[in-house]
């Protein structure tokens, strides 16, 4: 107990030299690895179709050929590939979601037998 006053010098000192470090350790479950990477994989899935959505605004705006209905071919084919990318995300995400509810509910039978 007696060291604890100049440990807390030491420390203060440091501190003002600009030389602290902090060790910190952290394990995330994983659980917790599995929704930052589905949340991060969510994100940069919708920055792809937002940059696709942009992107073909701006297309649809010049006078590109080859046209189809009087669109330019190429803001169609970047507004069907985002359509296509958000329905194949969608179905993933029911699936997930299904598989998630199926899990929950044989726990939930399983415990009812214990």
């Amino acid at each position: 107990m007696a060291e604890l006053p100049e440990r807390m010098a030491q420390i203060l000192e440091e501190y003002q030299r600009g030389q602290t470090r902090i060790n910190f350790d952290m394990h995330a479950s994983d659980e917790l690895a599995r929704l930052l990477h589905r949340l991060v994989r969510n994100i940069v899935m919708g920055l792809w179709v937002m940059a696709l959505l942009i992107s073909s605004s701006i297309v649809c705006t010049t006078d590109m050929t080859p046209k189809i209905l009087g669109i330019p071919a190429l803001g169609v084919m970047g507004y069907v590939f985002a359509c296509i990318i958000v329905l194949l995300y969608d179905c993933e995400a029911f699936h997930i979601q299904t598989m998630i509810k199926k899990q929950d509910s044989e726990i939930n039978q399983k415990s009812c037998f214990f």
